[in-house]
C-alpha cells in the first residue's frame, strides 16, 4: 500500500474536488470491500481500497494545508473528511487483521471528530465500538470499557429518544448517498444510509466470516461455548488474549428490521423514516455498544454488569429489529436466565426462558428441527435447572437451623451441584452461544444505569403466566413438600426433554452433564423428605441412572467426564450409608452401599495414576481439593466397614484407613494445600489412634 510520493498543489476548486473525485473514489473503495476474494488472497481488494483512500487522504491533506484555497467552512469540511477518510482505513485495517493500523487510524479520527461531537455522533459511536473491539482483544479490558462508555455517553447524550442534537452552524460533509455520479456518467451503487451524518460508510458484508476478519489475527472467539451460557462443556481458549466477537450484520450498514412474518413487533418503516437515518444507525450503532460492553464485562468477570449489557442487548434486538434471529435470540436468552437463578430471582428467570420457548415456537422450531433442535433442548435444560434451584431452594424452609447442620454432615461430600454452566465469554449470535446474565433494560429514553433485577420484561412478546412458581413463597421456594414434587415433576419432565436431542451417541458431554442434573434434582428432593427409605430410594435412583456410563465410557477418551461420574457415585453411595447411619442401622443395612462408595472413590482416584500405575505427585490445582477429600472419605468409609465377623478383613480396612490419613497428610504438608485445617486435625487424631488400634486388633487375634 503506497501512497503518492510527491504532493502536488490541488488543481481543482474544492467543490469540483469533492464532487469529482472524493465521492467516487469514496464509492469505488466501498465497492472494493464487498468483492470476496479467493483464500490465497484473501484481502487483495481490501488492501487496494485501502490504497485508494490512502491516496485520496494525500490528497485532500493537500486542501488542507494551502493558504488561501478554503474558506473557513471548507476548511472545516476539509478536516472532518480526511478523519473520515482515516476512519474508514481503520476499519478496513481491522478487517485485514492489522489491528496496530487500525488503531493508530481510528484514534487519529475519533480526536478530530470529537472537536465538534455533535456533528459526528454515529462516526464517533462506531470508532470507540472499534476501538473497544481491538483493546479487549488485547486483553486490555480497563481500556476497552472506556471506550465503549464513551461510545455509550455519545448515544445518550445526542441520540437517545429523549434527547435533540444541539445545531450548529457548520456545514456537514458531503453526503455520498445522494451522489449519482458525474455530470457526464452515472455509478451504480449506493453509499451508507446517513452519510452526511458522517456515519461510518464502509459496508463491511454481511457473513459471519467478514464480520470475524475483524477479531485480531491469532484470536479465538469467545472461550467458553456451552458449555460458558460454562463448567460443563468447558472449553478454553488457546490464545492467552480473548477475541471480542463481532456479531454478524453489524457494521455501519443499516439494521434490517425482522421479517412481518416473524411475529415479533418491530419499528415500523414510516416511525424509522420520521425518526431520521441518523437516529435508526446510532440506535443500531448503540446496540453493539451494549453487546461489546457485555462482553468486554465477562472477559473481566463483571458479572453482573455483563448480564446488565446482554439483556439490553437481547431487549433492543427483540423490540428493534438489530441482528434479530429467532434462534440465536432464543439460545442467548435462555442463557440469560441463568444469571437470574443463580441471583435467586426466579421469577425474571422464568421470565427469559418463557421469551425463548415462545421465540422458538413462533419460528417453528422444535426438537427435531435439524437446525435449531440444540437451542430447543438448552431452553428446556434452561426450565429444568429452575425447577432444580428452586427446589434446592426450599431446604432451609423444610429444617431448622438445627436439623440443616444435620442435614448438611448427612448429605456426603458430593461436589456442588452445577445448577449453572460459567459461560461467562459470549459468542457471535450466528455461531454460537452466548453468556448467562442479568440484564436489565431501561425503556428507551432513559439512562441505562444499573437497574433492578425485575426490571427484564419483554413486553412486546405479551407473555402468558407460565405457572412455573406455583406454590412458591415470596423467597422463591416451596413450603410444601407436595409442592417440591410438582416442580421436581416439572424439572425431570424438562430433562428427559432435552435428552431427546442429547443422546449418548454424538453428545457424550451434553448427555452426561443432563443425568448429573437429574442426579442433582433428586439429591434437592430427598433434602426435603422425611421418611428415610424414600430418601434413599431417591439416592438409589440417581446411582441407577448414572451406573450405565461407567461402562459405556472410555476412560480415556472422557477422562473429565469419567472422573466427574466415579466421584458422583461414590459421593451418592456414601450419601447412603450416612443415612443409615444416623438412624443407627446395622452393617448389613448400610454395608452394600459402603462398598460401593469404595469401589467408585477408588476408580475415581485411580484415574490420577500415570500408565506406570504411578500416584501423581501433585494434582492438577482444579482437581486438587476432589482428590483430597475422595483420600479422607475413602479412608473414613474404610474404617466404617470395620467387621467383629471378619477379623482378617477388619485388620486389612484398618490398615488401609491408616495408609490413606498418612499419604493425605503428607501432600497436604508437601504442598501447602490451603483450606482444610480442620480437616487436618480430623486426619491427624486418626492417624495417631489408629496403630494403636490396628495393633490391639492384632493381639486380640493371636
Amino acid at each position: 500500500m503506497a501512497e503518492s510520493s510527491s504532493l502536488s498543489s490541488p488543481s481543482k476548486p474544492w467543490s469540483a474536488y469533492v464532487h469529482d473525485t472524493y465521492i467516487p473514489t469514496v464509492l469505488e473503495a466501498q465497492e472494493l470491500s464487498k468483492v470476496e476474494d479467493p483464500e490465497n488472497e484473501p484481502f487483495k481488494s481490501k488492501y487496494l481500497a485501502i490504497e485508494k483512500l490512502s491516496n485520496l487522504r494525500h490528497q485532500g491533506a493537500a486542501y488542507s494545508r494551502a493558504e488561501g484555497l478554503l474558506c473557513p467552512e471548507e476548511k472545516a469540511e476539509c478536516k472532518d473528511m480526511l478523519a473520515m477518510l482515516d476512519l474508514r482505513r481503520g476499519t478496513l485495517a481491522l478487517d485485514t487483521e492489522d489491528p496496530s493500523l487500525a488503531d493508530k487510524l481510528l484514534t487519529s479520527a475519533s480526536l478530530q471528530l470529537k472537536i465538534l461531537e455533535e456533528r459526528n455522533v454515529e462516526a464517533l459511536q462506531d470508532a470507540y465500538n472499534l476501538l473497544g473491539v481491538i483493546w479487549s482483544n488485547r486483553d486490555e479490558q480497563k481500556k476497552a470499557e472506556s471506550y465503549l462508555l464513551e461510545a455509550q455517553r455519545l448515544y445518550h447524550k445526542y441520540r437517545a429518544p429523549t434527547q435533540v442534537a444541539a445545531p450548529v452552524s457548520r456545514a456537514p460533509c458531503p453526503d455520498i448517498e445522494a451522489y449519482q455520479g458525474p455530470p457526464s456518467e452515472a455509478v451504480t451503487g449506493t453509499g451508507p444510509a446517513d452519510a452526511g451524518n458522517r456515519g461510518p460508510s464502509v459496508d463491511r458484508g454481511t457473513s459471519a466470516e467478514e464480520q470475524n476478519s475483524r477479531i485480531e489475527a491469532g484470536s479465538e472467539p469467545s472461550p467458553e461455548r456451552t458449555e460458558e451460557f460454562e463448567n460443563t462443556e468447558n472449553s478454553s481458549t488457546s490464545a492467552s488474549k480473548p477475541a471480542l466477537d463481532v456479531p454478524p450484520s453489524s457494521g455501519d450498514r443499516q439494521p434490517e428490521p425482522a421479517p412481518e412474518t416473524s411475529g415479533f413487533k418491530t419499528e415500523t418503516s414510516a416511525e424509522k423514516e420520521s425518526e431520521g437515518g441518523s437516529r435508526e444507525k446510532a440506535e443500531f450503532l448503540y446496540t453493539m455498544t451494549a453487546f461489546y460492553l457485555a462482553q468486554v464485562y465477562g472477559h473481566s468477570r463483571q458479572q453482573d454488569q455483563m448480564a446488565e449489557f446482554l439483556g439490553i442487548t437481547l431487549d433492543r434486538q427483540l423490540r428493534m429489529g438489530h441482528n434479530f434471529e429467532p434462534l440465536e435470540w432464543a439460545q442467548n436468552c435462555a442463557q440469560v436466565s441463568g444469571y437470574f437463578v443463580q441471583q435467586g430471582d426466579y421469577e425474571t428467570a422464568a421470565h427469559c426462558l418463557a421469551a425463548a420457548s415462545l421465540v422458538l415456537e413462533r419460528a417453528g422450531i422444535t426438537l427435531q428441527t435439524e437446525n435449531g433442535g440444540d437451542v430447543v433442548a438448552n431452553v428446556l435444560i434452561g426450565w429444568g435447572r429452575l425447577h432444580m434451584q428452586i427446589i434446592g431452594n426450599s431446604r432451609s424452609l423444610f429444617t431448622s437451623a438445627a436439623d440443616e447442620n444435620a442435614l448438611s454432615a448427612a448429605s456426603g461430600p458430593g461436589p456442588a451441584p452445577a445448577v449453572l454452566q460459567d459461560r461467562s465469554n459470549l459468542q457471535p449470535p450466528a455461531n454460537g452461544k452466548a453468556s448467562a446474565g442479568k440484564a436489565p433494560p431501561q425503556p428507551d429514553g432513559q439512562q441505562d444505569s444499573k437497574p433492578t433485577q425485575r426490571q427484564l420484561r419483554f413486553e412486546s412478546l405479551n407473555l402468558p403466566s407460565t405457572g412455573a412458581l406455583s406454590g412458591c413463597d415470596e423467597t422463591g421456594g416451596v413450603r410444601l413438600y407436595e409442592d417440591a414434587v410438582k416442580q421436581f415433576n416439572k424439572g425431570m419432565a424438562a430433562f428427559k426433554g432435552a435428552l431427546e436431542y442429547y443422546r449418548l451417541d454424538g453428545h457424550v458431554t451434553d448427555h452426561c452433564s443432563i443425568l448429573f442434573d437429574i442426579s442433582t434434582l433428586h439429591k434437592y428432593l430427598a433434602f426435603l423428605e422425611s421418611n428415610e427409605s424414600r430418601v434413599c430410594q431417591l439416592h438409589k435412583r440417581r446411582a441407577t441412572r448414572l451406573e450405565p456410563l461407567v461402562s459405556a465410557l472410555n476412560p480415556s477418551a472422557f477422562s473429565g467426564v469419567w472422573r466427574q461420574l466415579t466421584y458422583e457415585l461414590a459421593c451418592i453411595n456414601q450419601e447412603i450409608v450416612d443415612v443409615r447411619l444416623s438412624h443407627s442401622r446395622p452393617f448389613a443395612k448400610y454395608g452394600p452401599a459402603a462398598k460401593d462408595a469404595v469401589k467408585f472413590y477408588t476408580l475415581f482416584l485411580d484415574s490420577f495414576r500415570d500408565a506406570k500405575g504411578k500416584v501423581p505427585e501433585k494434582v492438577p490445582e482444579g482437581e486438587e481439593e476432589e482428590y483430597l477429600l475422595a483420600q479422607v472419605q475413602l479412608a473414613m468409609l474404610y474404617y466404617k466397614l470395620y467387621d467383629k465377623q471378619n477379623e482378617e478383613r477388619r485388620i486389612e480396612h484398618l490398615v488401609t484407613s491408616l495408609e490413606l490419613y498418612t499419604a493425605f497428610l503428607k501432600y497436604v504438608e508437601k504442598h501447602a494445600v490451603k483450606g482444610m485445617d480442620e480437616r487436618v486435625q480430623v486426619c491427624r487424631e486418626m492417624a495417631e489412634l489408629l496403630p494403636t488400634k490396628i495393633n490391639a486388633e492384632r493381639a486380640s487375634t493371636r
